[in-house]
């Protein structure tokens, strides 16, 4: 059996430095989404402004984006990874805030998506390779071997060791059983270690 590598997490203090050092808004809303709401990337670039209910804090996680060849668009919708991946996602006012002043900036219609391609084509999202080559850049400088998808796993694992329970977790996540998030994605800390 090949003996899996020790992924690395992102600490708070580290995310908090890659945070402020980021000068795009836009790509800060970009990390501060994935890393509290643990979101892969493609959920992420799904995510529309309908999606968003201010008046009761909420948003659903309801797609996934997935860019595959052959589609005219260059893109396609689909339905999320497993049945526990389409869920509500709590908002706080001052995450609600962020979400709205973006909304505005950028003039978005409720059809349009949240972290689109361009100005001019605000109905087509933002590609995963650029998204991911952005986050990149700004986060590369805390940790060399940084991939979007570690936000993912930090999350889970600032979670556990904050007392969360790893059924609410799994939830939280989108993942349809507990097992996937213990086996896959709970690593420890190493302020923890």
């Amino acid at each position: 059996k090949r003996q899996k590598i020790k992924q690395p997490i992102i600490e708070f203090n580290d995310f908090i430095k890659i945070y402020k050092s980021c000068d795009s808004d836009y790509y800060k809303l970009a990390l501060l989404t994935l890393f509290i709401y643990g979101f892969r990337l493609g959920e992420l670039l799904a995510l529309k402004v309908e999606a968003f209910d201010f008046k009761n804090m909420y948003f659903e996680t309801y797609q996934s984006v997935s860019f595959k060849s052959g589609s005219k668009r260059g893109y396609i919708l689909v339905s999320p990874k497993t049945r526990k991946s389409d869920r509500l996602n709590k908002m706080s006012k001052n995450y609600a805030a962020l979400i709205k002043k973006h909304i505005d900036y950028y003039s978005l219609k409720p059809s349009n998506f949240v972290f689109f391609r361009s100005l001019r084509k605000k109905s087509t999202p933002e590609h995963e390779n650029t998204m991911r080559r952005h986050l990149e850049t700004y986060c590369k400088a805390f940790n060399e071997d940084f991939h979007p998808h570690m936000l993912r796993t930090s999350i889970v694992t600032h979670l556990k060791e904050k007392g969360v329970s790893i059924d609410d977790i799994a939830n939280y996540i989108g993942h349809e059983t507990s097992k996937v998030t213990e086996d896959y994605y709970l690593k420890t800390s190493l302020e923890k270690e």
